[in-house]
C-alpha cells in the first residue's frame, strides 16, 4: 500500500528538496506521475514533490509500503529532529491515545489535561495535569475560561515541556473546556520556546450544538496567532463521507483518527528517510507562520500505486471545501 499527505498552506515557504512539478491542480497528472515513476524504481520510500495550487503552495508526500527497506537519501541518517505531540483535553487525549496504539515512532507523546482520570486513562508516556488547584483534578466543565486559566496557573510546568524541543504538535478538539481553553495557551509557549508550532485541531459536529460550536470559533482564532500552521478539521465533513447513519461513537472514533493521520503524516516526513530527502530543515521553512493549511489523505495500491496515492492526497476530498468556503 502506499499513502500520501499532501499540505497546502498559505505563504509557505520553497521546499528545498524535491521533485517540482507545477501548476498542481485537481488530478495532479504531473506530479502523480513523477511519484510514480520513483515508485517503479523500487519505492519503499518517501517522495516529495511541491508545487502552486489555487490557493497556495501545495506539497504531496508519498510513502510506498510494499517493497524493500527505505534507504536513507544520500546516505545521509535519519533526522534527530526533537519532535513532541501533544495532546491538550479530552479530545487531543483521545488522538495521542491512538497515535500510540497505531505505533506512531520518532516523537515523545504528552498529554495535559484538568481532569485526573482521563489523564490516568491516557495512553501517552508523558502527563500533565493543569489547573491542579483551579479545578483539583475534576476538570472544566466545558467551560473554556476556566481551562485557559487552568493553563495560565501551569505555564512553568508547559514550558518545562517544551525545552529543547524542535518541533511541537499541539492536538484538541475544540469546543470543549480544557482543549479550547488551555490548547491556545500551550501552543503560545511552545512557540515562545522556539519550537515550531503546529495545531492539528476539530471542529466539532453541528449536532453537539451551538455553545460548544462558538467555543470552537473563539479557541480556533486563538490558535491560529498562537501557532506557525495550523490545521483544521470540520467533523461534519467526516459525516459527508461515511454517511448520517454512522454511530455516534465511531463518529468521534473517525474524528480521533484524523487527527492521527494529520499529526502521522507530517512528522513521518521528517523521520523516515526517502530517495528524495525531506528534513526537519525543509518543513520548517515551508511550515513557519504558514497560517492556516489543509491536509490531504492518500491511499494507493498495486502498480499505480505512488499515483493513485498523489492524486487522492492533492485533491483533499475530505478537507477542501470546508477550508475554502
Amino acid at each position: 500500500m502506499n499513502q500520501s499527505f499532501g499540505l497546502k498552506a498559505s505563504n509557505a515557504a520553497a521546499l528545498r528538496s524535491g521533485l517540482v512539478a507545477r501548476p498542481l491542480r485537481p488530478g495532479q497528472s504531473r506530479a502523480a506521475a513523477a511519484l510514480n515513476r520513483q515508485c517503479r524504481r523500487g519505492c519503499s520510500s518517501r517522495s516529495a514533490i511541491q508545487g502552486q495550487g489555487r490557493s497556495g503552495k501545495l506539497i504531496v508526500v508519498a510513502e510506498a509500503l510494499d517493497g524493500g527497506s527505505a534507504p536513507s537519501a544520500g546516505g545521509r541518517p535519519a533526522q534527530s529532529a526533537k519532535i513532541k505531540v501533544i495532546g491538550v483535553g479530552g479530545g487531543g487525549g483521545n488522538a495521542v491515545n491512538r497515535m500510540v496504539a497505531s505505533g506512531l515512532k520518532g516523537v515523545e507523546f504528552w498529554a495535559m489535561n484538568t481532569d485526573i482520570q482521563a489523564l490516568d486513562q491516557s495512553s501517552a508516556s508523558k502527563k500533565l495535569q493543569i489547573g491542579k488547584e483551579l479545578t483539583r483534578g475534576l476538570g472544566t466543565g466545558g467551560n473554556s475560561e476556566l481551562g485557559e486559566k487552568a493553563a495560565d496557573e501551569s505555564q512553568e510546568a508547559i514550558a518545562n515541556t517544551v525545552i529543547d524541543t524542535d518541533m511541537v504538535f499541539i492536538t484538541a478538539g475544540m469546543g470543549g473546556g480544557t482543549g479550547s481553553g488551555a490548547a491556545p495557551v500551550v501552543a503560545g509557549i511552545a512557540k515562545s520556546a522556539g519550537a515550531l508550532t503546529v495545531g492539528v485541531v476539530t471542529y466539532p459536529f453541528t449536532f453537539e450544538g451551538k455553545r460548544r460550536s462558538q467555543q470552537a470559533v473563539d479557541a480556533i482564532a486563538q490558535m491560529r496567532s498562537n501557532v506557525d500552521t495550523l490545521i483544521v478539521i470540520p467533523n461534519d465533513r467526516l459525516l459527508d463521507i461515511v454517511g448520517d447513519n454512522t454511530p455516534l461513537q465511531e463518529a468521534f472514533l473517525l474524528a480521533d483518527d484524523v487527527l492521527r493521520q494529520g499529526v502521522q503524516g507530517i512528522a513521518d516526513i521528517i523521520t523516515i528517510p526517502g530517495l528524495v530527502n525531506v528534513d526537519f530543515a525543509d518543513v520548517k521553512a515551508v511550515m513557519t507562520n504558514s497560517g492556516t493549511a489543509m491536509l490531504g489523505v492518500g491511499t494507493g495500491t498495486g502498480k499505480n500505486r505512488a499515483e493513485d496515492a498523489a492524486q487522492q492526497a492533492a485533491s483533499a476530498p475530505l478537507l477542501e471545501r470546508a477550508i475554502e468556503r
